[in-house]
């Protein structure tokens, strides 16, 4: 399974997510803010953050992570409607709604940790 980086704002998400995901084998880090990512050290398989984070745009920070080479795979976990949003969301990486079922969440990561290779 993958090393995986979850930052998001709400604790009770946050913790639930991770709880997936290592149930399911991952390696998981967490951290609330940008800033606390950035802190992490090393590189992750995935990164799953919010598309709409404070009620701002998150995929800057996104591009941001892809940019400096902290990971190949971005998953956003998402309940925003704002159609710009999920628009620039979608060209980055998969959105998974949140309240979405875990086995289709837990899919979605799966297939974004697939070899880039592989997926060509």
């Amino acid at each position: 399974m993958g090393r995986v980086l979850i930052v998001e704002v709400h604790p009770h998400v946050r913790r639930r997510l991770a709880r997936i995901l290592e149930g399911d084998g991952h390696r998981v880090a967490c951290a609330a803010t940008r800033r606390q990512a950035l802190a992490i050290s090393g590189a992750f398989d995935c990164v799953i953050l919010d598309a709409e984070q404070q009620g701002e745009d998150g995929t800057p920070f996104a591009e941001e992570l892809l940019k400096l080479g902290r990971t190949s795979s971005i998953v956003f976990h998402s309940a925003t409607a704002d159609p710009w949003i999920i628009d620039r969301a979608v060209r980055l990486g998969p959105l998974v709604k949140k309240g979405s079922r875990v086995g289709d969440f837990l899919a979605t990561v799966g297939a974004s940790l697939v070899p880039q290779a592989a997926a060509g």
